[in-house]
C-alpha cells in the first residue's frame, strides 16, 4: 500500500486567512492583508525576550512590519540586536 491509497481529495473553498510560521515552529493566522506587526504582537508580546522586534526576513528578504500579509509565509524576525536578521 502506499501513502495515496490513503488520500481523500475534496473540493474546498477559498481561504480568507494567512499563515505566519515563525522560527520555531508557531504558526499564526488570520485574515488576509492583516499587517506583519499584527502576527509579530501576538507571537512575540510586550516582554518577550526576543523584543523588541523592529522588522522580519520574509522569504529572505527584509520586510518592514507594516507590509500586509496575503500568503502563507515563514518570518524571521529582525530585533534591535541583529542588523539583518543573522
Amino acid at each position: 500500500m502506499t501513502i495515496a491509497e490513503h488520500v481523500h481529495v475534496s473540493l474546498s473553498s477559498a481561504r480568507t486567512d494567512a499563515r505566519v510560521t515563525f522560527p520555531g515552529g508557531d504558526v499564526y493566522s488570520a485574515p488576509i492583508g492583516t499587517p506583519l506587526l499584527e502576527y509579530v504582537k501576538a507571537a512575540f508580546p510586550p516582554g518577550h525576550p526576543n523584543g523588541p522586534i523592529l522588522a522580519a526576513l520574509v522569504d529572505n528578504e527584509l520586510r518592514e512590519l507594516t507590509v500586509p500579509v496575503q500568503r502563507d509565509i515563514f518570518a524571521k524576525p529582525v530585533t534591535l540586536d541583529q542588523s539583518d536578521g543573522n
